[in-house]
């Protein structure tokens, strides 16, 4: 990870250790939680992976609980997409966190990471019964929860001219003429 994925880490960790105060949220109760923004380029178009959660009848990121409060989030979030879509992936760089309330009212945040595939295939399991690579614009209209689509949404605004490679641009083979 470069210094800018670092730097961007730090500040997403020092965020979330008061990502509820002062907002009137007992955060005793806090859910931890971390997921991948996946990404890849297909047909001159970037992707987003989605994932269909059966539990829930919605379409996600990729994401779940830390298996305990010593596992790196980094970690959780690998295992995760592992787990739910059957691809290896790679971290790339820090991509932000949501924070919400559960259907049981309980207060959650997830971190994220925009990552690469590195190999595996989907296998519909317990959890996840779909996996979608769709068109970000499409993804974005497709995530059932508002919180998803701003963070897909800040991380369009901002992914141009950042560490991120999430954008609407297709990417220019290098010494491509602008």
């Amino acid at each position: 990870m470069g210094a800018a994925a670092l730097d961007s880490d730090a500040a997403t960790m020092v965020a979330m250790s008061s990502v509820f105060e002062g907002d009137g949220w007992d955060d005793s109760g806090l859910i931890r939680a971390a997921g991948g923004i996946v990404l890849r380029w297909q047909d001159g178009r970037q992707e987003l992976l989605l994932v269909h959660r059966l539990a829930y009848g919605d379409w996600s990121l990729p994401k779940g609980k830390l298996a305990s409060p010593q596992e790196a989030a980094e970690d959780t979030a690998v295992r995760e997409v592992r787990e739910e879509t059957g691809l290896v992936c790679e971290i790339e760089f820090a991509a932000g966190s949501t924070r919400y309330r559960d259907q049981n009212g309980q207060p959650k945040v997830v971190r994220y990471w925009e990552m690469s595939t590195g190999g595996g295939a989907f296998v519909a399991n317990a959890e996840v019964d779909q996996m979608l690579w769709l068109a970000v614009p499409e993804a974005i209209e497709l995530l059932s929860y508002a919180h998803d689509r701003e963070l897909i949404e800040r991380r369009c605004q901002t992914g141009t001219g950042s560490s991120s490679r999430l954008s609407n641009e297709p990417e220019r083979p290098s010494g491509a003429d602008a």
